[in-house]
């Protein structure tokens, strides 16, 4: 698999972007990259994102394990079972432009929640449903954080950052094998994948050093806007080829 220099680079400042949003709130790397990256190399999207991201959990967890709550997480984890079957079932028949539309859409849903911030009790069937379409999300677009993020945003910061990592890892895991057995993620796709774990992680270790001192009332609105661009930009890829 062979992407040109300019579009390497691009792929490895957007998953740098989103590894320094992820290392500060517990969610974004797909939101941010997986709109970018998609338009590059479709191939890409989701095998890419879940593979950077597995260590990215890994060390938000290992970081913030004080936050942990393994016992409330089980049904959410139960959930990714028929929602990784339901995203593999979809990626059978899915087509590079109804791939780019869903992906599009996904990141207009959590740009929707995260603006809303409605509070919502977690539940074991509200953590069974979330697991559920958590991880329909995750193996068809990697972008798989909102549903669990909605549960989880009215938590303490440590503590959802913990729980949303440590979903990920065991989730992660799950969906890669499954794409991996199908066909979806093979050597050339790692090979790419591995090269983008050194943005990733450097996204990772400088997010509490840079994003502190970004001003709060404008960091947020910004996000969004640039979320809401990255999704309709791959809304529209989709939608006119």
């Amino acid at each position: 698999m062979e992407i040109p220099l300019l579009e390497t680079l691009i792929m490895a400042l957007v998953i740098f972007l989103g590894a320094l949003i992820q290392g500060a709130i517990g969610f974004g790397l797909g939101i941010i990259a997986a709109p970018f990256i998609v338009m590059i190399e479709p191939a890409l999207i989701p095998g890419l994102i879940l593979f950077v991201a597995l260590p990215l959990a890994s060390l938000t967890v290992w970081r913030d394990i004080a936050g942990l709550a393994l016992g409330e997480l089980t049904w959410a984890i139960i959930g990714r079972i028929p929602g990784t079957l339901a995203g593999l079932g979809f990626l059978a028949f899915a087509s590079t432009r109804l791939l780019s539309v869903l992906l599009g859409l996904s990141v207009l849903f959590a740009v929707v929640l995260s603006a809303r911030q409605p509070r919502i009790r977690r539940t074991r069937p509200r953590l069974f449903g979330a697991g559920v379409l958590s991880a329909f999300m995750a193996t068809t677009t990697s972008v798989g954080g909102p549903p669990m993020a909605l549960l989880y945003q009215s938590a303490e910061g440590r503590s959802v950052r913990a729980n949303l990592a440590a979903y990920m890892v065991i989730g992660t895991v799950g969906s890669l094998v499954a794409l991996i057995a199908v066909g979806r993620f093979t050597l050339a796709h790692a090979g790419v994948s591995t090269l983008m774990l050194f943005p990733t992680f450097l996204g990772f270790l400088l997010a509490r050093v840079v994003l502190p001192l970004i001003n709060p009332a404008w960091f947020r609105p910004g996000l969004l806007i640039l979320c809401t661009a990255a999704g309709l930009t791959a809304l529209v890829n989709g939608l006119v080829g």
